[in-house]
């Protein structure tokens, strides 16, 4: 008997297939990255009224940035994340910071403000989901030869909102014929600290493939969490599914319909002797997890608490929890320094490939010198260039061969 395969995609377009009990080895990124139509993405970046500042320094590095937005080297035009689209998300203001955040949403249109007060860990998350399952909306796919995977969320319409600085230049191009093609809900909604730095190329391109992955059902086993670790060796990935619930599996989920699309958690894995989350300065739910989150009534009873850890528990309290995909984002930041290599080496003339997000970046100066990094870095890092000097020097010193002697010993 064919076992049940809740995220079988159409055949019209490439897909990856995994399977849940075991482990694949795949390149990232894929040969078919391309071929693959772009995920949608609503990236919400937690901010507080008076972080003006760090706003700025968003708006004007990795949210709009060539190389965060096209990849390395010539890019793709900025194709990948066409879909991708940054806003802040804050409570309520303060009553002496209310007149300067409304002149900085009439300058910018990037600001989402929340019903609620201020907070980290009282229901700020929570209410941020509940928000995007009514607001949130990305561009459609612009390039009609990519055909997009059709969910149930595919049909949902509305008409583009005013649009931001730092918005992808094809939703702008859009935008400038004067008749602007409709947006449509997101794939994934990704939470962000303000205090991370995102390369949104990498994070679109990781997305995009699990949007596509056929991944096969799995039902009353327990596979290891799902990773894609980078091995020095190889550059493949190591791919496992995940299975994590605190109840029995639902009988019903086998009843669902392919179409609803996949549930896909995906982020940097904690893993502890009490906790197993998605760190909380980046990670994403697809659509149909961030719809289930405004809408559960269980889910409403968890939203006090530290806020990535509480997000976790919600994936757990889920009908098909058994189906959630956890699916964690590729290196450590200490196995990243440990291994780092320039950028030449490392993407060896793929566009992604690298960093995702780098966290903790509390001061302001700190961010400039990521920016600097990470949007400038060198081709070779400084390693790499003392090798390669070093390799020049040892063959100017190596004796010339006897068959060039003699030649020069004839020419005489």
């Amino acid at each position: 008997m064919a076992q049940f395969d809740p995220y079988s995609l159409s055949q019209s377009y490439p897909s990856h297939p995994v399977g849940a009990s075991s482990t694949k080895h795949l390149p990232f990124p894929p040969p078919d990255l391309d071929s693959l139509s772009p995920a949608g993405i609503f990236v919400g970046v937690f901010s507080v009224d008076s972080s003006f500042e760090r706003r700025m320094l968003v708006r004007t590095s990795w949210a709009t940035h060539p190389r965060s937005r096209n990849g390395a080297g010539e890019g793709d035009g900025g194709v990948g994340t066409s879909r991708t689209i940054v806003r802040f998300v804050m409570g309520q203001p303060r009553k002496d910071w209310e007149r300067r955040i409304k002149l900085e949403m009439e300058m910018f249109n990037d600001i989402v403000i929340l019903p609620i007060a201020e907070n980290m860990n009282r229901g700020k998350t929570h209410t941020f989901f509940s928000w995007a399952a009514i607001n949130a909306w990305v561009p459609p796919v612009y390039n009609t030869s990519l055909s997009p995977p059709l969910f149930s969320y595919s049909n949902h319409t509305t008409s583009p909102p005013p649009l931001t600085p730092h918005d992808s230049s094809l939703a702008w191009q859009d935008h400038d014929t004067g008749a602007p093609q409709s947006w449509v809900r997101p794939d994934y909604v990704v939470k962000v600290d303000d205090d991370s730095f995102v390369m949104l190329a990498e994070l679109e391109a990781r997305l995009r493939v699990e949007l596509h992955t056929k991944v096969e059902s799995n039902h009353g086993k327990m596979p290891e969490p799902l990773s894609m670790l980078r091995t020095p060796a190889t550059g493949s990935s190591n791919i496992t599914t995940v299975k994590l619930s605190a109840a029995e599996d639902n009988p019903e989920s086998s009843l669902s319909s392919s179409e609803d699309g996949p549930l896909i958690y995906w982020g940097y894995l904690v893993t502890n002797r009490l906790h197993k989350f998605m760190a909380g300065e980046l990670y994403a739910l697809s659509w149909n997890l961030v719809d289930w989150v405004a809408k559960d009534p269980a889910v409403k009873g968890v939203t006090r608490g530290a806020e990535d850890k509480q997000t976790a528990k919600w994936m757990r309290l889920h009908p098909r929890s058994s189906e959630v995909r956890w699916v964690r984002s590729p290196l450590t930041p200490d196995y990243a320094w440990t291994h780092r290599e320039g950028r030449r080496t490392h993407y060896e003339g793929k566009r992604v490939g690298g960093t995702v997000v780098v966290h903790f970046i509390k001061k302001n100066i700190w961010y400039l010198e990521t920016a600097l990094a990470l949007l400038d870095g060198e081709e070779q890092s400084e390693f790499e260039k003392s090798q390669s000097q070093e390799s020049e020097s040892n063959l100017e010193r190596t004796p010339r061969s006897d068959t060039t002697h003699r030649a020069v010993s004839t020419q005489s």
